[in-house]
């Protein structure tokens, strides 16, 4: 796939590799999707460490881009996700609220209830590296040398499980905007 600029064209990305794998094969701890030409492809999520209010993702990602190893790749996915559990969670405190016999007051609360029921699940930004290592322990070991690092950076980062990345391709190829 391709843009065309006059008569120049610009490869842009497109998610089929990112879908097409061969199975998941277990490393150490880690859940790895086996790309078309055998490397292992680990998806990591990012976030922002709560406690540290000195997030520095600039310097996370200089990092990360000037420590990889010849032959890595590395791809950058945002992704919108469903988040329903705040909602959930008020919808729960109203729910629970003393309903005073008031005509007026009982039919408010009745019709924010019913608000909060059907008004769009709100969504959050989801930030996933995807990694693309040749198999050698070499590229292993970096992988957990990288998730160790970012902490000094303020970020937190965490490998996909085998469900999760299922999940995750399901949603990239197929989203339930609802």
């Amino acid at each position: 796939m391709g843009i065309t600029k006059g008569e120049k064209t610009e490869e842009i990305g497109q998610s089929q590799t990112f879908v097409l794998g061969h199975g998941f094969k277990k490393v150490e701890e880690y859940d790895a999707l086996i790309g078309n030409e055998g490397d292992l492809r680990f998806l990591v999520e990012l976030e922002a460490d709560v406690d540290r209010p000195e997030v520095r993702p600039l310097d996370a990602y200089h990092h990360l881009l000037s420590t990889m190893n010849p032959g890595s790749t590395v791809r950058l996915l945002q992704a919108l996700w469903p988040d329903a559990v705040p909602r959930l969670g008020f919808l729960e405190q109203v729910s629970n609220w003393k309903h005073v016999p008031h005509d007026g007051l009982d039919a408010l609360a009745q019709a924010l209830e019913l608000y909060i029921r059907e008004s769009p699940i709100p969504y959050l930004r989801r930030t996933i590296l995807e990694f693309s290592l040749p198999q050698h322990e070499e590229a292993i070991g970096w992988l957990q040398g990288l998730l160790g690092a970012l902490q000094n950076y303020g970020i937190q980062a965490r490998v996909l499980r085998q469900e999760e990345i299922i999940e995750l391709t399901h949603w990239v190829l197929n989203p339930r905007l609802e």
